[in-house]
């Protein structure tokens, strides 16, 4: 199998179920260490919607990455600044980060902006 970045060699690394129902073969390139799909056939089932129904840890991805980004804005950066959360999802960051008192703002053009409403990117003027 040849390295779909370099062209190098590769070696057989594992098979692991895709989306619950698919078997997917991995390999890593043996120069560049790229670990990659052989023929990923599930991609379009994979990302027909923007967020997977399989993604569990998304909120509390949003609450432990707000309050260590909190912290380091509180005391690295300006009260006036603008922030953009680019590829936003539902808007859950954005809306926890204003909660917070921080000018957040949310975009995301492949998913529908449920929490941060009326803070998006062009209500921003950036």
């Amino acid at each position: 199998m040849k390295c779909k970045i370099c062209n190098n060699n590769s070696s057989y690394l594992f098979n692991k179920k895709v989306l619950t129902k698919y078997e997917a073969g991995y390999w890593q390139c043996n120069y560049c260490k790229f670990v990659f799909v052989h023929d990923p056939t599930w991609l379009s089932e994979a990302y027909s919607d923007a967020i997977t129904k399989l993604d569990i840890g998304m909120l509390q991805r949003n609450i432990i990455l707000h309050n260590r980004l909190s912290t380091i804005l509180k005391k690295w950066f300006s009260p006036n600044s603008k922030y953009l959360d680019y590829a936003g999802g539902y808007g859950i960051f954005t809306r926890l980060m204003r909660d917070r008192g921080f000018n957040f703002y949310h975009f995301d053009e492949f998913c529908q902006n449920i929490f941060a409403n009326f803070f998006t990117l062009k209500d921003s003027m950036f």
